[in-house]
């Protein structure tokens, strides 16, 4: 399979339309609170991304013009909480999308995607594209690591979408490893490592929230890809994110 790599928004080969802004606003509608602090609110890249549905379980397409705006606190709602994975998928899938669908109008009823087992990744890219499993549009698949597969399903056009080389804090990766090592042993893991890892993730938040796309994000064009529901592959696994959830806080 012949690959081309290239950066959201700076390859030379993008034609010039694909060179323009993006048809994506910053959010005016967030308001901060309890499970969504203020600096995500007013980040640059709480961004909105718009998508075109059908109208009923039976129905057509949303009118022409007819739109539903998906933001960043949507997300955080229908997953359960922020955290740094839940960011760099929403802005992975954000920048993917983002070259699938120029004119700024995501199509849900045209993309299916690949990630791994991940809660927010799979939350994520199935909120913002509506593949499901059950339908064969969402492919689980463990290779990937932190990147996301997405395809227009009509046109066959794909892209892998992943955060740029040396942006995920290797502290902050060392730390989550070291708890899921505690979890897998079934040792204890105390607050303070949580609040630790809560400290370093949020850290990293920011600094995605704050990037330029183009620097963060990096747009690989899949070319021939095969989009195949692996038959084989045990796609059950274990939600990480709730196996503290009785840890006492500090």
């Amino acid at each position: 399979m012949k690959r081309r790599e290239f950066m959201l928004f700076g390859a030379a080969s993008f034609a010039a339309s694909a060179l323009a802004a993006p048809k994506t606003t910053r959010s005016m509608f967030c308001s901060s609170t309890w499970y969504l602090p203020t600096f995500v609110c007013h980040a640059p890249n709480n961004i909105t991304l718009k998508v075109r549905d059908t109208d009923s379980a039976l129905g057509r397409y949303n009118t022409i013009g007819q739109t539903k705006s998906i933001r960043m606190d949507d997300i955080v709602k229908a997953h359960g909480h922020l955290c740094d994975g839940l960011v760099f998928s929403y802005l992975q899938i954000a920048a993917g999308l983002q070259k699938l669908f120029p004119d700024g109008i995501i199509d849900r009823t045209d993309i299916r995607g690949a990630c791994k087992n991940s809660p927010c990744m799979v939350d994520t890219l199935s909120y913002l594209t509506g593949a499901r499993i059950n339908f064969k549009t969402l492919r689980i698949d463990p290779s990937l690591g932190s990147a996301h597969i997405l395809q227009k399903i009509s046109t066959g056009e794909s892209v892998k979408v992943q955060l740029a080389p040396g942006f995920f804090p290797s502290d902050l990766d060392a730390l989550e490893k070291q708890i899921r090592g505690k979890i897998a042993k079934k040792e204890s893991v105390t607050p303070q490592e949580i609040d630790q890892v809560e400290k370093l993730a949020n850290a990293f938040i920011k600094t995605m929230l704050n990037t330029p796309l183009d620097k963060l994000v990096k747009v690989e064009v899949l070319e021939h890809y095969l989009f195949e529901p692996i038959q084989s592959l045990d796609v059950f696994g274990n939600r990480g994110d709730v196996v503290n959830k009785h840890v006492p806080k500090s």
